[in-house]
């Protein structure tokens, strides 16, 4: 019986596997997947993901979802995939969608091709704010790129790590997989900002990996338009159009905030008291270097909820809400705030939250994503009207 943890095992690429030549010799090499061209993605609406990839880069699918050929990417972890560059070398890894970091592991050397090295896998897990998240395994050791921490917001296309062959693995590859966010969930960052602070052998894998109650859910790449109809395939995906175009991100935490009403400090967040109605608000003025169309997001603290009643955030005239949901110390986004128009001008942010029995929170930090240029004057003046 397999262990409950089943993670892919790669045949045919990397030091401890049959050359490369050979393996494509005994499988389907024809390619599987075309990209769409840029313009077509560009345009695309709700765009949710993107091959976790260098742009202009295709790999080697290795393993398809739902593979009964090899008995892995089955059951509760049927969508997942395993992907290698076509001569072996380790190559690096991108965020497919924004979002926030919510589980890291970087303390291990080792890997081999059996159950017994299933613990030693390093991964990153990002949680996307809409109630599922992207877990990548099995990355090269201490590869965690020095601008990614967790606990932080990650832009789409950020580089994240380089891909590995950590954990039960017999050959440099990257595993991939869309999850639902864990329900209850009470611990996130377990190894530390960087990823090292666990031990080798350690993996919380009960954090993040799915399981009967909650299996992994079909993942929908803008260049992989037959990613959710697997067949067994083996080819080469892609290229990627993951660019990272650096949008600009601008975080606004706790102390930068001016409270009036009655809170209770909590160190890292404040928690309006029962009954109680309490405001925080901060000037923007200045902080929007590079004007454009923003997304809002706000932190929602671990074991905290909005159940009760929502907390309201507005910029200027345009007001949000930060609704409920599987809080897991990650970055929501803030309905309503999908597409505020910001410049160096731009009014103040205020969160407001009349609470009742003291459940709902001002979050300790808010990421303005810019995410399309100033659509015209015009617009900016109907944003703040």
């Amino acid at each position: 019986m397999r262990a409950p943890v089943s993670l892919v095992k790669l045949v045919g690429v990397g030091a401890l596997a049959l050359p490369l030549t050979l393996a494509l010799s005994a499988r389907q090499t024809e390619p599987v997947a075309h990209a769409a061209p840029l313009e077509a993605v560009a345009k695309a609406p709700n765009v949710a993901a993107r091959l976790p990839w260098s742009p202009g880069a295709s790999l080697y699918l290795t393993q398809d979802a739902n593979d009964d050929c090899c008995s892995d990417h089955v059951g509760s972890n049927k969508w997942a995939y395993d992907f290698a560059s076509y001569d072996g070398n380790a190559f690096d890894v991108l965020a497919p969608q924004a979002g926030t970091v919510v589980h890291v592991k970087m303390s291990s050397k080792h890997g081999c091709g059996d159950a017994s090295c299933v613990n030693d896998a390093n991964y990153v897990v990002i949680d996307h704010g809409d109630g599922t998240q992207t877990t990548m395994l099995h990355l090269a050791y201490g590869s965690l790129d020095p601008a990614v921490k967790c606990g932080a917001f990650v832009r789409r296309g950020q580089r994240l790590a380089v891909s590995g062959s950590t954990g039960w693995s017999t050959g440099i590859h990257l595993h991939v997989e869309r999850d639902q966010v864990k329900k209850n969930l009470k611990q996130v960052c377990e190894c530390g900002a960087d990823g090292l602070g666990c031990t080798s052998s350690s993996a919380h894998w009960s954090l993040f990996w799915p399981s009967l109650n909650q299996p992994n859910v079909a993942t929908r790449f803008a260049e992989w338009s037959s990613a959710d109809s697997p067949k067994n395939r083996r080819g080469m995906i892609g290229p990627s159009t993951n660019v990272d175009e650096h949008e600009e991100l601008v975080t606004l935490t706790a102390d930068r905030f001016a409270f009036s009403g009655d809170w209770a400090d909590h160190k890292t967040f404040r928690t309006a008291r029962a009954d109680s109605k309490s405001t925080a608000k901060m000037s923007l003025k200045g902080m929007v270097t590079k004007p454009g169309a923003y997304e809002v997001w706000a932190l929602a603290p671990l074991g905290t909820q909005h159940a009760t009643a929502d907390t309201t955030i507005a910029i200027g005239k345009s007001t949000g809400t930060l609704e409920g949901g599987t809080a897991g110390g990650a970055y929501l986004p803030v309905k309503g705030l999908e597409r505020v128009m910001l410049d160096s001008n731009a009014d103040d942010l205020t969160v407001s939250s009349a609470s009742v029995d003291g459940k709902d929170i001002v979050a300790p930090a808010i990421v303005l994503r810019r995410a399309g240029p100033m659509v015209s004057d015009t617009s900016m003046q109907l944003a703040k009207k």
